[in-house]
């Protein structure tokens, strides 16, 4: 898959609007068919497993994306943002984290013994070594991956990771039936990960050179290693709350709060993950444009806020049912905290836009101290408030989100050059409707609250989505219009993509194959 046929397979300017409408659909189809049945999954296993099960997986599954960016080196963000890369490039990236992932998962078996002294469990050492090769498939994966979020092939991506996840969850499930415990989580992750690459290098057609750019690698690293810093800082912070919350609470406790941050993490990708790979793509072809990268930007955010704020204020109110229905009446304790994440959840749901914006337009440093300071703020809040319950815990985490994204507001606005208070006015004009719907829905909560869950949960979604869109089309008229404009939109293209499907003709995402790509307009 070469330069050439992959240039002339990205859209013009003119056509970057109707691109980034149809990979966003086509990215959230795929977040609502995976995560839609994964969660469906995640309610069985929590059914067939234990808390100390789900947490010992928690601890086991965030050391891998600690070193997986030392693999990558940032290489495969440089793809996505890069000018012209060509098969030289693909081929030098690819080489360097092929061998570096074999270090990597080395590293990761020796570290199992540790981590089981770290947090005091040797039940989790040989759940850490098996979950190290996930490492070397990711890794594997990330240049045919980049490659299709280049030349914005989302159709493709969103079937791969939907054949993968529901492969997975068979097995997960299977396996949690035999008996296997946390085991049946541990071979759901690994064997998604190697269906997704393998896929991924089918769809792709990329075929490394035995080639290595040693000048070129260099010119990329100096783009990479600032931005494998916030990669790192993520998964640490999280590890290192893990570690504390299980310190503090057990592995039961660490289980409570782990379902809890499940249930948030799926509002999340339900309503704004899709934009994330998009943004990064697009801000990178717009960012020698000030005015369309601001208005670019506000839309996005504006857009996004509104869309996770109604299913967050849904996850507020209605998590002391939700959660009981969902995975069982053993999950009671984590209704608190999910209440207390989901108003947290609102002011880190920005945090994926944000990234693209600094990666895209070249300030990967900039994003990489912020949020490392974020990460460090976040796990001394979990030391001080851990040890004091899940609720306790869940207030610091909320705390620790509204510090960053004031901290976020300046950063991009210094970027856009524009006022803080122009970045946050999105958020900031979407809460009245916000309160509107969570103080209707809170109401009805109490009225519904003799009724059977199921009902229950439905009179409160309905009234929430009502009072909110109502509260929405008279407060703040611009995003509502903008909602349905965009809903029409997205519909429309995926109607004509689906007439041209059935009559043999190719789509307009890309997926065609490189020959053909060279002819492909949008």
């Amino acid at each position: 898959m070469g330069g050439v046929a992959q240039r002339a397979a990205e859209p013009p300017p003119g056509g970057l609007a109707r691109a980034a409408a149809t990979g966003v659909a086509w990215t959230t189809l795929q977040t609502w068919a995976i995560r839609l049945t994964g969660f469906a999954t995640i309610a069985l296993l929590a059914r067939l497993l234990t808390p100390a099960d789900f947490g010992l997986v928690a601890i086991a599954t965030a050391l891998p994306p600690m070193l997986q960016p030392l693999a990558d080196m940032g290489l495969s963000t440089y793809i996505l943002q890069a000018d012209k890369p060509t098969k030289r490039t693909y081929s030098t990236v690819f080489w360097y984290s092929a061998g570096a992932g074999i270090v990597v998962t080395l590293l990761l078996l020796a570290a199992a013994p540790l981590v089981g002294v770290v947090v005091d469990s040797p039940d989790v050492v040989p759940v850490s070594a098996a979950i190290a090769p996930m490492a070397l498939l990711v890794i594997l994966g990330a240049v045919p991956v980049a490659i299709l979020r280049r030349t914005l092939r989302f159709r493709a991506l969103a079937m791969m990771s939907f054949v993968a996840g529901l492969i997975g969850q068979v097995i997960a499930v299977a396996m949690a039936l035999a008996g296997f415990g946390a085991w049946a989580l541990v071979w759901q992750a690994l064997s998604v990960q190697l269906i997704q690459l393998v896929l991924a290098w089918v769809v792709s057609r990329f075929r490394p050179q035995l080639t290595f750019s040693l000048a070129e690698f260099k010119h990329m690293t100096r783009f990479g290693v600032k931005v494998i810093g916030a990669h790192i800082a993520e998964p640490a912070g999280l590890w290192a709350v893990n570690a504390v919350i299980a310190g503090a609470l057990g592995p039961a406790g660490l289980g409570y709060v782990n379902i809890a941050q499940r249930l948030i993490t799926l509002s999340q990708e339900m309503t704004t993950t899709a934009l994330g790979p998009v943004t990064t793509v697009m801000f990178s072809r717009i960012r020698g444009a000030a005015d369309r990268l601001l208005a670019g930007y506000l839309r996005a955010v504006s857009v996004s806020t509104a869309i996770v704020g109604v299913v967050l204020v849904f996850v507020a109110v209605g998590a002391p049912q939700l959660i009981p229905l969902l995975f069982g009446g053993q999950w009671g304790p984590s209704a608190g905290p999910a209440q207390v994440l989901a108003v947290a959840g609102l002011a880190v749901a920005m945090t994926g836009i944000d990234s693209a914006l600094f990666i895209s337009v070249g300030r990967p440093g900039t994003w990489f101290a912020y949020f490392t300071g974020l990460q460090i703020i976040t796990v001394l809040a979990a030391m001080a408030l851990a040890p004091h319950g899940l609720i306790a815990y869940a207030l610091g985490a909320l705390a620790a989100a509204t510090t960053g994204a004031v901290a976020r507001w300046i950063l991009v606005g210094r970027l856009l050059h524009a006022p803080w208070f122009a970045v946050a006015t999105p958020l900031l004009r979407t809460l009245a409707p916000i309160a509107v719907a969570a103080g209707f829905g809170y109401g009805v909560s109490l009225l519904v609250a003799g009724l059977p869950r199921v009902a229950a949960l439905a009179v409160i979604g309905v009234v929430v989505v009502v009072a909110f869109a109502g509260a929405l089309r008279l407060a703040v008229r611009p995003t509502w219009d903008e909602l349905s404009r965009l809903a029409a939109s997205a519909w429309g293209l995926l109607r004509r993509r689906s007439r041209r499907g059935a009559g043999g003709e190719d789509s307009a995402d890309g997926d065609s194959t490189p020959a053909e790509q060279t002819t492909v307009t949008v």
